[in-house]
């Protein structure tokens, strides 16, 4: 009898829910929620073979200042190519004459030997003053932009080092004119390479966003997308297949996710920038009500019949591949009481809102983690440590939210599995029906 009754509630759910067996592949009956649904999350997308990046080729010198070549700073200066020792001989030699007899200190010399020593004096202190000035203010800054120094001015020390690159890389190596160029610079104005080889954080330049670029750059990664800056869709070959798409179709739109969720920090290097800027997130916990609010919507519509019954709407409500929403959820709904069913309907919706949020969470570690492997994000200061702490803080936000969930009760899709086996048993009930109908009909017809 057992077997028989199997066969009945098998071939019922498969007759009628046949049509929508061909818009999704993944129906779920209620043995999966009886069970808990596949015991390891989906895999963030189906690409096996990560882009592989590097640094810019200025880097390629390794700040080696042995890699000068005297040769060419000596014969650059005698002729002429940088301010040195050709321009400083025409200048005495021509102004030398005139320069020594109108002298006030030689006149003073003159007049009176004991003040001149006096002022001698004085000018020597003082130049010893300044220079114990200038060393003691580099000790302070150095004190201030070492490692462990104020945080946010380790940017402008890797700011210097990006300057020297540049210089050691452009100056044909030429010392000089390298180390004159670099007085010169503007340090902190100039920026330094982010995601993509892009300076950013000088003078001018977008701001350093540790969290959304850093999102936006394992997205794309991914989704083997050698652009990863973009900030759009994935390749159509590629959607299906992505649990990352299931939940963000684009790198915009996860960024702002996690951004939302957990805050930024804007770094700049530029003299008159602030230097860092901090945004919190509003937590787990609001995301989840807000998405709980948008379910009991679109779940609402779908069984008064204002959305359309599509594969596509039904993903909206489901939480992939956890818990999925099916045509039979929403008949079974659509059969309850208007009170019953609203009641039942932001049942759903909290957990379906709670698997969401959890694969949301997941996949948005994973993309942090893949971003921060790029090799200008590795290398920028602070970033790994702030990429590190952020998450932390989304598995310490789960942790807390599964907690509390357990104290309260246990948390599964309960709700969705007693809509099935409802329904189950409704079409259950029908076809036995129609069974004893045919029955009583055919023993008329014999008798």
């Amino acid at each position: 009898m057992k077997k028989i009754t199997l066969a009945t509630i098998i071939a019922s759910l498969v007759s009628v829910h046949a049509a929508a067996a061909t818009q999704s592949p993944r129906v779920m009956t209620v043995n999966a929620y009886e069970i808990g649904g596949s015991l390891l999350p989906g895999a963030p997308t189906s690409t096996d073979n990560m882009n592989i990046f590097a640094l810019g080729t200025e880097w390629e010198t390794n700040m080696q200042c042995g890699n000068f070549d005297p040769k060419v700073s000596v014969s650059n200066q005698l002729n002429g190519v940088t301010d040195g020792f050709k321009s400083m001989m025409g200048n005495i030699v021509n102004n030398a004459t005139g320069a020594v007899a109108s002298l006030p200190a030689l006149v003073i010399q003159r007049a009176n030997p004991g003040l001149y020593d006096l002022l001698q004096q004085g000018v020597l202190q003082g130049k010893l003053d300044l220079e114990f000035a200038e060393t003691s203010c580099e000790s302070i800054q150095q004190m201030i932009m070492g490692d462990t120094g104020l945080p946010w001015e380790k940017g402008t020390v890797a700011t210097r080092q990006q300057t020297w690159a540049d210089e050691i890389s452009s100056s044909g190596g030429d010392a000089i004119r390298a180390k004159d160029n670099y007085d010169q610079a503007n340090i902190g104005n100039e920026g330094r390479l982010w995601v993509c080889n892009e300076k950013r954080g000088g003078l001018g330049q977008p701001k350093v966003n540790t969290i959304y670029d850093v999102v936006v750059a394992g997205y794309n990664l991914y989704h083997d997308n050698s652009d990863l800056c973009s900030t759009g869709s994935p390749a159509a070959g590629l959607q299906d297949d992505s649990s990352i798409y299931k939940y963000w179709t684009s790198a915009d739109a996860a960024a702002d996710w996690v951004v939302e969720t957990v805050g930024e920090v804007r770094l700049s290097t530029c003299n008159t920038c602030t230097k860092i800027e901090t945004q919190p997130g509003v937590a787990l916990e609001v995301k989840h009500e807000e998405l709980a609010d948008t379910l009991n919507t679109r779940l609402t519509n779908l069984v008064d019949g204002s959305t359309e019954l599509t594969w596509q709407n039904l993903n909206r409500v489901s939480a992939p591949p956890t818990v999925i929403i099916t045509p039979a959820v929403i008949r079974k709904l659509q059969d309850e009481s208007d009170v019953s069913a609203e009641r039942t309907i932001e049942d759903v919706s909290l957990e379906v809102a709670y698997a969401r949020m959890t694969e949301q969470a997941r996949l948005a570690i994973r993309m942090l983690r893949a971003g921060a492997k790029e090799p200008n994000v590795q290398s920028y200061p602070n970033a790994p440590e702030t990429i590190d702490a952020t998450v932390q803080e989304l598995r310490e936000n789960m942790a807390l939210i599964q907690q509390a969930a357990t104290d309260v009760q246990p948390v599964s899709a309960k709700t969705v599995k007693s809509i099935m086996v409802g329904e189950e048993k409704r079409l259950q009930r029908a076809r036995q029906l129609d069974r004893a109908t045919r029955d009583n009909n055919e023993l008329r017809l014999t008798e």
